[in-house]
């Protein structure tokens, strides 16, 4: 990526019209030379740290449907929709993408809601922040429920990639109330084994 700032608009009409499908920007990579985040301009991707595999990516060129997402959904009239363009089938009234150093967001506009995924690495510390802004633009109240979904591996993406249900088995979670966090591990199948939380 280019040193300036790049922002790709997709209007509603604009579409390839071979597949009926929206026509999106490649995306970014975010690192701070240590912990990567990998994220499309569909709002799929992955997160690494070093030579291991935080969450998992398939990566499929085609259906590009793998990834951490944020699922919005309005408590009324039960429409669902996410942050970026996968997994929730639909088209958004409005979407934009758009890349400067350090941060990579996702605009769009569904059903008179404006949301916006920013997503970013901190450069001193090896953690990943996304940042949800959501903006009410129609002329009722709403009630906008906001639910992450992170497909966590905590391996070497070659273990995982050879046998990911497998690998599944041993991601375990833990909620702490006093810290209010969600602690997720992988059981060690071997005594020397170590893997980051």
């Amino acid at each position: 990526m280019p040193n300036t700032e790049a922002a790709t608009r997709l209007p509603r009409d604009e579409r390839n019209a071979s597949a009926g499908r929206l026509i999106v920007p490649p995306g970014a990579v975010l690192s701070n030379g240590r912990l990567s985040v990998a994220i499309t301009a569909r709002g799929t991707g992955f997160t690494a740290h070093e030579k291991t595999l935080l969450t998992r990516w398939a990566g499929d060129p085609v259906e590009d449907r793998d990834g951490s997402f944020v699922y919005l959904r309005d408590l009324d009239s039960r429409e669902v929709w996410t942050a970026g363009i996968e997994p929730v089938a639909g088209e958004p009234d409005a979407f934009e993408t758009q890349w400067r150093p350090g941060v990579f967001t996702i605009a769009r506009r569904d059903h008179g809601i404006e949301t916006r995924l920013e997503i970013a690495v901190m450069p001193n510390a090896d953690a990943e922040v996304r940042r949800v802004t959501l903006r009410n633009r129609s002329r009722r109240a709403r009630r906008i429920e906001v639910t992450s979904c992170v497909p966590v591996v905590l391996h070497d993406a070659a273990a995982d990639a050879s046998h990911p249900a497998f690998s599944k088995l041993f991601v375990q979670t833990e909620f702490v109330a006093a810290a209010r966090a969600l602690i997720v591990s992988r059981r060690p199948r071997h005594p020397d084994e170590r893997h980051p939380w």
